[in-house]
């Protein structure tokens, strides 16, 4: 029974590990050059924010560069039913300009914990 249960849990790391990549990493390729900066705030943590969101950044612009909307509907929030239609209308507003080097301030949020980037 131990080695059973050892042999699933095996399988099952495995499994883990060699599916889909976490929506939220870079590919290798399309690369992109993005520069993130924390808009002057009164707050002490906006730079943290700014600091936490750099990867998300990145990975939305890489996906607009790529022009796959199946592959930027992937980091939209799972609940939202719209994600592919939303994808591509972003894509074909914003793609062209992905390809060259974008600029972001992340601001204070009016929301607390909902900043921005725009």
């Amino acid at each position: 029974m131990t080695v059973a249960m050892a042999v699933l849990a095996a399988v099952a790391a495995i499994w883990w590990l060699l599916r889909d990549p976490v929506p939220y990493s870079l590919h290798k390729t399309p690369t992109v050059t993005v520069t993130i900066h924390a808009e002057k705030s009164k707050y002490p943590d906006i730079q943290q924010t700014t600091d936490d969101v750099d990867l998300l950044v990145k990975v939305y612009v890489q996906r607009l560069q790529s022009g796959d909307a199946s592959d930027l509907a992937r980091i939209g929030a799972p609940w939202y039913t719209g994600r592919q239609r939303a994808a591509r209308e972003l894509i074909d507003r914003y793609g062209a300009h992905a390809d060259g080097p974008v600029e972001a301030i992340v601001q204070e949020p009016v929301v607390p914990y909902l900043a921005k980037a725009p």
